[in-house]
This record gives structure tokens, C-alpha cells and sequence, in this order.
């Protein structure tokens, strides 16, 4: 390998290190902030960083773009010239494929960094924590791809690199879940009734709140979620129908928002590969009227929290066959299929 491009991917091994080492916590409870210049500094140095890297290696990369010198292949050996000249294709693909993709990650670090250096002008602080956050995610999705990329360029075997945190996403979604299906059963509530639903509503959000897993929220949704269990403490200590009705839409609605943690990339790669398998063994093991195999309830368990069909099915497994599991799985498997195709034609 050329001295440049281990350097280089040498530093993109480091930074993606160094980024799990910049921390980003806040509680959300404390009234008054003032940002620390140094840890902003240190997150600023890691997208500067990070993106000046990847500015390097797209203009290294595309440097190294040449098109397959004919006149250098012996063309007397078929063989061979068709082998030299897919070898240079290849090779060339490649280089173009690297720089492209070091190009667009510099600039979705840059975007970021310009969002942080805003809110930081503007001394809110939850904008500062808030762009933080999600920038650090940012950084890992931009280099850990270029460094799977560098290595299967240099014929090296690939990192074991999650982008975040698999278990801890799965269970973020589970307990999303449950708030969106505790609204769901409430229906639309009046009077006493609504009164019940935002109490248990309450009780849940302050479940949530104990667990371990709630620090590792994203910082908005945990903001939002505070002022939306003190709203429902509000309401409880003097109830009236129009703020009751107000604050109900807006918790519907909000735990509609936090489905969208469905999107996460980690969360999409898992769930296609769970979907296609199970819908696979199912298809071909069982018949359509038998219950449902405990094997197969328990592949499917991380996926609680996906589709409401679907949890339906997993939830009261005894109140379906096979069948429904299998329209459910087909049904996921092409919104998935389309979810990929989507992002494929973006990038």
C-alpha cells in the first residue's frame, strides 16, 4: 500500500476512534446553561477535523482517476488484454467511487458544523447540544463507509463497525412503541376518560424516564418529552376539556414523531435482514393455518415497535395463524425493499 494511503486511512481509523470519546450529555431538567467553550471546542475540532480528512482523501482519490492506458496492454494475448482492462475499469471505478464518497461526507460535516457554529452565535444552548449530538452520528456515518471502502480497496479485511449502538436502538423503539400503543388503545378520549389516559400516559413517560436507556435519547426528544409529562401534570392538577384536548392531539401526534426512529440506519439494515429471513423459513416451513412456531415469535421479537400490524401479531400470537404473519412480513419486506431503493437514488 502507497505511504499516502495508509496515512490516510490511518486517520480515518483514529477519527471514527476519537469520536466515540467525545461525549455529548445534558440533562434536560436544569434551567439555566452556559455553554463550555472547551467541549465545544472539542466537538468542533472533530468536524473540522474530520471533514478536512475527507476533502483530502476525495481530492487524493481523485487525482488517482485514469482511464485504462491501452497502448500499455498486449493485445496479443485475449486473455490477458481483457483481464489488464477490466482490472484498469475496475480500479478506476473505484477511485471515482472513493472520492465521490469522501466529497459528499465532507459536505454533510460542513453542514452540520455551519448549524453548531449558529446556535453557538446565538447562545441557545439545546441547539448547541442538539446539532452536537446529531453531528457526531454524522461524522461516524461519513468515515466509517470510507474506511470499509479503503480497506476492500487495499484487499484488507473489513472492521466489525456498527454505526451506533444496535441494542441500544432496538430498545429506544421498543419503548416508543409502547407510548404509541398505549395512545392507540386510549382511541380518542373525553372527559373522565381523557383524564384516565393522560394520567397512565404520565405514569409510562415516568417509567421511561428511570431507565437506563432514556440518557441515551436524542437530546430533542427528551426535551420534548419533559415538557409534555409537565403539560400532563398541569392538566391532572386542574383539568379542563380544551387544554385536555390540546394536550392530547399533541401527545398523539408526538408519538407518531418518535416512529420515525424507525428510520435509523442500524434499525433498517437489522430489520431487512430479520424481515427477509423469517418471511423465508416461515414461507416454506409451516402451513398457513398453524399457530405461529415460538422459534419464530422470538426471531421476530427485536422487531416490536416496527409496524403496528405486525406487533399486533406478535403481542397475541394466539389470536393468529401463520398466514397473518406471513401477509404482515410480506407486506414490511416491500416497504423496506422501497425504504432502501429510496435512499439508494438520494445518495
Amino acid at each position: 500500500m502507497p505511504e499516502t494511503r495508509k496515512k490516510l486511512l490511518q486517520q480515518v481509523t483514529a477519527r471514527i476512534e476519537r469520536s466515540h470519546e467525545v461525549v455529548i450529555a445534558a440533562t434536560e431538567d436544569t434551567g439555566y446553561f452556559s455553554v463550555d467553550p472547551a467541549a465545544v471546542g472539542r466537538v468542533r475540532e472533530l468536524f473540522s477535523g474530520s471533514a478536512e480528512l475527507l476533502r483530502e482523501i476525495g481530492v487524493y482519490f481523485e487525482e488517482q482517476v485514469d482511464a485504462p492506458d491501452l497502448d500499455e496492454i498486449d493485445a496479443g494475448d485475449d486473455t490477458g488484454f481483457l483481464r489488464e482492462i477490466g482490472a484498469s475499469i475496475s480500479t478506476e471505478l473505484a477511485t471515482r467511487e472513493l472520492a465521490d464518497l469522501a466529497f459528499m461526507g465532507c459536505r454533510e460535516i460542513l453542514d452540520i458544523l455551519r448549524h453548531l457554529d449558529r446556535a453557538v452565535a446565538e447562545h441557545n444552548f439545546w441547539k448547541v447540544v442538539a446539532h452536537a449530538d446529531a453531528g457526531i452520528g454524522r461524522v461516524r456515518r461519513a468515515l466509517i463507509p470510507i474506511e470499509s471502502a479503503m480497506r476492500e480497496f487495499e484487499g484488507l479485511p473489513a472492521k466489525r463497525r456498527r454505526w451506533e449502538n444496535l441494542e441500544d436502538s432496538l430498545e429506544i423503539r421498543r419503548q416508543y412503541g409502547m407510548l404509541w400503543r398505549a395512545a392507540r388503545r386510549a382511541g380518542d378520549p373525553h372527559g373522565s376518560e381523557l383524564f384516565v389516559a393522560a394520567r397512565k400516559i404520565g405514569q409510562r413517560i415516568a417509567i421511561l424516564r428511570r431507565l437506563k436507556i432514556y440518557p441515551f435519547l436524542r437530546i430533542d426528544d427528551r426535551l420534548a418529552i419533559r415538557r409534555l409529562q409537565k403539560r400532563i401534570f398541569a392538566f391532572l392538577e386542574a383539568p379542563r376539556d380544551q387544554a385536555g384536548r390540546r394536550l392530547w392531539d399533541d401527545l398523539v401526534g408526538f408519538f407518531g414523531l418518535l416512529r420515525q426512529v424507525n428510520n435509523r440506519q442500524e434499525l433498517c439494515e437489522h430489520d431487512r435482514r430479520v424481515v427477509l429471513t423469517v418471511h423465508y423459513q416461515l414461507s416454506r416451513k409451516v402451513a398457513g393455518a398453524d399457530s405461529i412456531p415460538a422459534e419464530i415469535l422470538e426471531s421476530l421479537d427485536p422487531l416490536l415497535g416496527r409496524d403496528d400490524e405486525l406487533d399486533h401479531v406478535l403481542l397475541r400470537p394466539a389470536d393468529h395463524c401463520c398466514r397473518d404473519c406471513l401477509g404482515a412480513l410480506a407486506r414490511l419486506k416491500d416497504e423496506l425493499a422501497q425504504t432502501e431503493a429510496a435512499v439508494s437514488q438520494r445518495v
